[in-house]
């Protein structure tokens, strides 16, 4: 059921933890982002910054995993 947040995590432990990981996606006023936007926060990620609209017009945001600490 969750094959999408397994890739994920598989993904995000292969990368280095000691800087934080940016990703960008749809901002909240997108309906089509919703999803996404649980499965990011869900792991753990937060809003960072506008990212402005993608090449469709749509708005877009910065989310970040911010670094563990070591």
């Amino acid at each position: 059921m969750h094959i999408v947040e397994s890739l994920l995590r598989f993904a995000i432990a292969q990368l280095d933890r000691s800087r934080d990981i940016e990703v960008q996606t749809f901002d909240q006023t997108v309906p089509a982002g919703a999803a996404a936007r649980v499965l990011y926060r869900r792991l753990g990620f937060i809003d960072a910054r506008p990212a402005g609209a993608n090449p469709a017009g749509i708005a877009t945001v910065i989310m970040r995993l911010p670094a563990l600490e070591r």
